[in-house]
């Protein structure tokens, strides 16, 4: 259950060369600032729970294939690697590293909050300000349930 800090190979397994982003049929998937972290979007928004869930599905589905296929790999859906050593990752090395050296000069990223961590955002439209405050308020117990997952793995609680 080692990190693989391979990003930049498998997009350019997916585009031919390294790009920061690679932009599939539903989907774009590319870099984040850890070398081992993919970042997977929609290409637009959803209509619907459904085809959010169906169009993610599709976007884990096509890359464990490929990362199972070519590196013996799988995709890890945790808030944090929980046995990486921060020595086995890397910042992205590529197009708009020197944001990255600038994070680690100011923040000194080569941490555990900096280099373990995944997240999981999610971007919801609003027309108008009514609107944006009904919405805030519907997700404040998503956002409470959510918390009581505890996204660190059991043997990181405590750290």
């Amino acid at each position: 259950m080692k990190a693989l800090p391979i990003v930049d190979k498998v997009i350019k397994d997916f585009y031919g060369r390294v790009v920061n982003f690679v932009e599939l049929n539903g989907f774009t998937f590319g870099k984040e600032l850890q070398l081992h972290v993919m970042e997977v979007k929609p290409n637009k928004p959803f209509r619907s729970p459904k085809v959010f869930e169906e169009t993610m599905q599709e976007a884990v589905l096509t890359l464990s294939e490929l990362l199972e296929r070519r590196y013996g790999a799988r995709l890890l859906g945790t808030g944090m690697h929980p046995t990486l050593r921060l020595e086995e990752t890397a910042v992205w090395p590529h197009r708009h590293r020197q944001i990255y050296e600038a994070f680690s000069r100011i923040f000194n990223i080569k941490q555990h909050g900096w280099l373990n961590i995944q997240s999981f955002q999610l971007n919801i439209p609003y027309a108008n300000e009514a609107k944006a405050v009904r919405v805030h308020n519907c997700l404040q117990m998503f956002v409470l349930t959510f918390q009581r997952f505890q996204l660190r793995p059991p043997c990181m609680r405590g750290v």
